[in-house]
């Protein structure tokens, strides 16, 4: 018994020291930072140990600040210490705040209430400066979410708004800049009904993505977490030097679904372009258009030697990155040997990693007239690189032609000899030459299923169909629980049937 009642006072003893560590909670609030801007946001923290599950916290609350969004965790650790070991319980409320006028304000303490006892955390002092000083990314914000390197959450329609954005704020004369026009939503949105995009005075521009349906992604602005939809992005070539503002842009969206949504305007933000003009010193046969990263190249057919009076391609090709269809590649210089027609002009647009760019190509068809070697020397271009800041020159390998008699021609010519003097003796049909062109028949590309008449009523029959089941079966439902009509009802019924009774004869 002895031995019994000093175990049982040991465990009493473990138990005691247990509680005691469940029982010393601590509850506290800290800030990420003490100085701030009005268009800044801060993180308030609040911290509680070992709280009782019953415990309820009161967050702080003034009119000097606004709560943009609200986190919470629970952690859960096992404590070892001098003075007994057990479980501990450590819940984290984080809130993404901004303040609503400057000056020094003061945030007032939070509160834990419990039971047996109200725990009142420290008020915080923080200096609130104008405009933006800068922004802390969330601590706790996930690894493989995108954060946004521009802050600037409206007052107004915070849930939804409309931003403007540009790659960079400056840039050269013909240098490209990326401009996109993009929805932040924490709603549901279901639609973009109209965007009314802002004159783009003083830039060549190009339709850079033009998505056809909303797809958003998550990103984080200044710690808020928001879905993001990209709704039309343009490459932007400035023309001119000088400061260019361009101005916000407008648009009408839908929220919700159906009958539960709404309809909403929202204006978005302006911003400001500068532009600097190019270096002085430029190379002889450059034009402003000519700015990005470029190489240039000669190509004739896969044979080197060709026949005299035989057709043959030449192509002249630029490709790089900058303003594709506004470039102007270097034409094939007048060879006295050489017949050459009109050029087609071919363009292949790409993007690589936010860049428009492609190639433009020049196919020429050239029928040598004299046979020999036929030189076509190297092509030069001229370009302003914006990433080097200096002017460079793109340049063409020479291409050499071995032109020979036809094999098959009665008449072949000797070596040296040539086609221009004697158009009888032109090998093409009909003693004239001609381009090779085949003829296209263009077709007028079918219109967008959106735009045929019939889509609308697609669209809104099945909603109207709904709509009158739904109606109907709600009649009923009206009809049957009211008294007068069931008895009504019922009254008809015993009338058929008394009718019906009176069609057949008496049984004897």
């Amino acid at each position: 018994m002895k031995k019994t009642g000093s175990l049982c006072h040991a465990l009493l003893s473990i138990g005691l020291i247990s509680a005691s560590a469940w029982a010393s909670t601590e509850f506290s609030q800290s800030i990420d930072r003490t100085e701030v801007g009005l268009e800044d946001v801060f993180r308030l923290t609040l911290t509680a140990v070992d709280a009782p599950g019953s415990a309820e916290i009161e967050l702080p609350s003034s009119n000097d600040f606004e709560t943009l969004s609200k986190s919470s965790s629970t952690q859960m650790s096992y404590q070892f210490g001098s003075g007994g070991s057990g479980m501990q319980r450590t819940q984290k409320i984080v809130l993404v705040m901004r303040a609503t006028r400057l000056g020094h304000l003061t945030l007032p303490p939070a509160l834990l209430r419990t039971d047996a006892k109200v725990f009142k955390t420290d008020p915080i002092s923080l200096w609130v400066k104008k405009g933006l000083i800068g922004d802390v990314p969330s601590a706790d914000s996930p690894d493989d979410a995108v954060v946004d390197a521009e802050p600037g959450i409206p007052r107004s329609d915070s849930d939804l708004f409309l931003r403007t954005q540009i790659d960079k704020p400056e840039a050269y004369v013909g240098e490209q800049i990326t401009l996109s026009f993009n929805v932040y939503s924490r709603v549901d949105l279901s639609s973009v009904d109209a965007l009314n995009l802002p004159k783009l005075e003083g830039f060549w521009n190009e339709d850079f993505e033009n998505p056809t349906q909303l797809m958003g992604e998550t990103r984080r602005v200044s710690g808020v977490p928001y879905r993001v939809y990209l709704l039309k992005r343009k490459a932007l070539f400035p023309v001119k030097p000088g400061s260019h503002l361009i101005e916000a842009a407008e648009a009408d969206l839908s929220t919700g679904f159906l009958f539960a949504g709404q309809r909403l305007h929202r204006k978005g933000n302006s911003v400001t372009v500068k532009v600097k003009p190019l270096p002085a010193g430029a190379p002889a046969g450059f034009t402003p258009s000519s700015v990005g990263q470029w190489q240039l190249s000669v190509e004739g057919p896969s044979s080197n030697s060709v026949e005299l009076g035989q057709p043959v391609t030449l192509r002249v090709s630029l490709e790089g990155t900058g303003n594709i269809k506004n470039i102007s590649v270097p034409t094939l210089p007048s060879l006295a040997s050489v017949r050459a027609y009109e050029p087609t002009v071919t363009d292949k647009v790409q993007t690589s990693r936010g860049k428009m760019g492609g190639s433009r190509a020049l196919e020429y068809l050239v029928v040598p007239q004299q046979t020999g070697q036929l030189t076509i020397p190297p092509l030069t271009f001229p370009y302003f690189n914006p990433e080097t800041v200096r002017y460079e020159l793109a340049r063409s390998n020479p291409l050499i032609l071995s032109v020979h008699p036809s094999a098959t021609s009665k008449n072949a010519p000797s070596a040296g000899t040539s086609l221009l003097a004697d158009s009888a003796k032109n090998v093409l049909s009909g003693g004239k030459t001609a381009p090779l062109r085949i003829p296209a028949l263009l077709e007028r590309a079918p219109p967008a299923i959106w735009k045929t008449p019939y889509f609308l009523p697609a669209l809104v029959l099945p909603a109207v169909f709904s709509l009158l089941i739904w109606l109907l079966s709600l009649g009923r439902k009206v009809r049957r629980s009211n008294p007068i009509a069931q008895r009504r009802a019922q009254a008809n019924i015993a009338l058929d049937r008394l009718k019906k009774a009176g069609r057949f004869p008496a049984a004897d």
